[in-house]
Order: structure tokens, then sequence, then C-alpha cells
């Protein structure tokens, strides 16, 4: 079987549709408003309750409003997780290298991060507004929709997926995830359950 019968970014088509040819709205620049991060009373509070220093303020407030790079998890087995990689590596990831989007950003080679194990977790420049706005990144935006869509990939800020690293479960462990929605760390927690497990066998430990 390849990778066009496994994953869902070659079943569902250059612009992914699904096999039932379920047509898609195109979307334009038009579709989507800058969003004007300005809240009067949000700075206002910050600004009087002195935990940032005066000095640091305008620094701070500028850091908030930068969009988070986009983020994500390749889930599945080791061989699968190789195989997509793989793809997307050569089919993806390499069309859009370099490329200057329509507001003058270059757009870097997406990279695994250095502190996940097996290279099953990756970063870009983008933010997700810049995915979804411009008509240069569809390709890859549509292989994300699809292949998240299926469960090969899981989106996922950085700062959440270290939590779990952290914990440094094993398939006995018993897990209470009290910050559960919408559910990135519970699946990455399962994920961990399973991986330590022995091949072809479920793990013994659980999470609620």
């Amino acid at each position: 079987m390849g990778a066009g019968q496994k994953f869902g970014g070659r079943n569902r088509g250059k612009h992914g549709r699904g096999k039932e040819g379920g047509k898609r709205r195109e979307r334009t620049n038009k579709d989507y408003q800058e969003i004007v991060m300005n809240n009067v009373h949000f700075e206002e509070y910050y600004s009087k309750n002195g935990c940032v220093p005066k000095d640091e303020l305008v620094e701070f407030f500028d850091a908030l409003r930068k969009p988070l790079p986009l983020s994500f998890r390749v889930t599945g087995s080791t061989s699968q997780a190789k195989e997509l990689i793989a793809q997307m590596e050569t089919t993806h990831l390499s069309n859009i290298e370099s490329l200057v989007l329509d507001n003058g950003k270059v757009v870097k080679p997406a990279e695994p991060l250095p502190w996940y194990p097996n290279r099953l977790a990756w970063k870009t420049n983008l933010s997700r507004q810049e995915l979804r706005k411009f008509p240069q990144l569809s390709g890859f935006h549509q292989w994300m929709i699809a292949e998240g869509e299926s469960g090969h990939v899981t989106r996922q800020e950085l700062v959440s997926m270290i939590p779990t690293l952290l914990l440094d479960i094993k398939s006995h462990c018993a897990v209470l995830d009290m910050c559960a929605a919408p559910g990135s760390k519970t699946s990455q927690i399962i994920e961990a359950l399973h991986a330590d497990a022995k091949d072809g066998s479920l793990p013994e430990g659980f999470c609620v």
C-alpha cells in the first residue's frame, strides 16, 4: 500500500476534497480580515498591577500581539510516521521553502523540534492565519487539514507538548488529565502509553 492510499493528503486530492467529490468553497484574502490586537482594558490592567516593569510594557504588549508559529505532531506507528514525514518533506515542504508571501514574508524551511523524540514534532515560521490566508500556501494547508482529519497529524502549540514529555509516561502509568480541552495533550498522553507498550500488546495504564 503506497502513501497515496494510506494518508489523507493524497486520498483527498489536490484541493483536499473527499472521495465523494464534495466541493469546498475557495477562500480569498478578503475572507480573512486582519485582527486588531488591541484591548484598552487588558492593557490598562497590566499597566497598573505592577507585574511588568513600566520600561518593558511596550515590549510586553508587542510580544503578546505576535501570532504563535504553526507547530504540529506526527502520530501513528513508527513506520507510518516515518513514511508520512518523508512524504511531507519531499512533496509539501519543499514546495513552499523560500517562498515569498504576498505580505513580503519569506517562508523558512519547517524543521523538527530538537527536544522532541524521533522527529515527530515540527515547527514553521508561519502563523495559522498566514497558512489560511495566502493562496501560495493552499496546497500545504489542504494537506494539513486532510492529515488532521485522518488522525495522522495533530496541530499543537509548542508549549503544550512539553508537559507530557516531562511526565515520562510509561505503558503502566495512570494519568489524570485535568486540562483536557481541546484534547491535543490527551492524545499525546495516549500515544505515549502505547509507544512504551510491547509490540502487539495494549498498555496496562490509562488516561482519565
